[in-house]
């Protein structure tokens, strides 16, 4: 079994697995490849954008950085999954030092 964007996912051995496991796992690791690709694009930019990558968490990821770049890290992110012929549209939240996450 493959993720959407074709990275071999391992399955238990010797273990049914329900359609619902099998496309749950598909997804998910769907995302891990992109949420991935983008991860390592934002650390590779870290000294030359003054951001920093804080860390991944399921489908997002937490990055220091001005309020002025949220566009551009969403937009690495859809490039990232674009690279792999995976739509999707990036929603950055900004929040603020106190705010509660």
């Amino acid at each position: 079994m493959n993720t959407l964007s074709g990275r071999k996912i391992e399955a238990d051995r010797g273990k049914a697995a329900h359609r619902g496991k099998i496309l749950a796992w598909q997804i998910q690791g769907t995302v891990a490849d992109i949420l991935n690709a983008a991860c390592l694009k934002i650390i590779e930019l870290e000294s030359s954008k003054h951001w920093k990558l804080c860390f991944p968490e399921h489908d997002a990821a937490y990055v220091i950085g001005t309020p002025e770049q949220a566009a551009e890290i969403g937009q690495i992110m859809e490039t990232e999954a674009a690279r792999l012929n995976q739509p999707l549209s990036v929603t950055v939240k900004i929040f603020k030092a106190g705010d509660v996450v």
